[in-house]
């Protein structure tokens, strides 16, 4: 069973456009523009049975915000806690919407501003879902995302979603037969926002296109499409031209690899073959420190520093 005060829904509409519907069906109007559909609405949990669901539109009106605790009292389960138990109902408006769920109820509540909702409703709901309407981006944007509005999930106790991306967002489209269920106006007719603003028509969007237009068409006009293709190939390359050598001059015969004669009256050793190198196979980790004799020598005795290396390994003992 549905239980709603949105104007213009009934049984008949539900039956004609969803006709697999099973025959318990049912759905109950509540008109809250009179006292008594306001009363019965905010005292919901004295005789809506179990299993419904409610759906109950401008709640900021029905459940307002300024209610003191004292005015809330009213709306307690008739003739006390004792009462309520042998009727099994919530005894209370605070315990109907903390438990409603032992009865099975499910509740949904639209309004224009979240903030204006009592708090002991906003305090025990499971979420909030604040919705923008598209048409605020302009028709063309609207056209072109092929969607209608955007959702934004968040705590019922924030008065609107976080701007921070921490909330769950999606762009969703109306079912265009849903407009058929009810009449969003007294006068039953459906109108689109009029508060939106075509994007195209700012000075900046436009501008920000033109440059991209021209940075693109530049691109194209100079390299084609091989540009969108192969980012990496600016234009064709030049064939480079031929280097022309000159024939390396036939001179004598080297000589043998042999380490200058950098020491005073020392015997010249011929370096080895690094292709007969015995440890080549192997890691050697050479250490030492620099004593005070090899420091008073690189002092007061001018070398080149291969010499000075020699020396040193000398001194400290390698």
């Amino acid at each position: 069973m549905i239980i709603t005060n949105i104007r213009g829904m009934s049984s008949e509409k539900f039956n004609s456009l969803f006709p697999d519907l099973p025959d318990t069906f049912d759905l109950l109007y509540i008109d809250h523009e009179s006292q008594e559909g306001m009363d019965r609405i905010r005292t919901w949990f004295h005789w809506v049975p179990r299993n419904a669901f409610m759906i109950f539109d401008e709640a900021q009106t029905l459940f307002p915000q300024k209610w003191t605790d004292k005015y809330v009292e009213r709306f307690d389960f008739p003739e006390g806690m004792d009462a309520a138990k042998a009727a099994d109902r919530p005894m209370n408006f605070l315990d109907a919407w903390t438990r409603h769920r032992h009865w099975n109820w499910d509740i949904i509540l639209t309004t224009p501003n979240i903030k204006y909702v009592h708090t002991d409703i906003r305090q025990t709901s499971e979420a909030a879902y604040q919705h923008s309407n598209l048409m605020l981006l302009g028709k063309w944007l609207k056209f072109l995302v092929a969607k209608d509005y955007k959702e934004a999930m968040h705590s019922a106790q924030e008065n609107r979603a976080p701007t921070d991306g921490s909330n769950i967002v999606a762009l969703r489209k109306i079912d265009k037969r849903v407009f058929t269920l009810y009449d969003s106006t007294a006068t039953g007719q459906h109108r689109d926002t009029m508060a939106g603003k075509n994007a195209l028509a700012s000075p900046r969007v436009v501008i920000l296109l033109a440059v991209l237009v021209i940075i693109f068409g530049t691109i194209y006009w100079r390299n084609g499409t091989g540009a969108f293709s192969n980012p990496l190939s600016v234009g064709s390359p030049k064939t480079a031209a031929p280097v022309a050598q000159n024939p390396v001059p036939q001179g004598s015969a080297k000589t043998p690899n042999v380490a200058p004669n950098i020491l005073p009256d020392k015997q010249v050793v011929p370096l080895p073959s690094v292709t007969s190198d015995p440890f080549g196979s192997y890691e050697i980790v050479i250490k030492g420190s620099i004593t005070r004799e090899a420091l008073i020598y690189s002092i007061f005795r001018p070398c080149n520093a291969l010499e000075a290396l020699i020396y040193l390994g000398a001194t400290a003992g390698f």
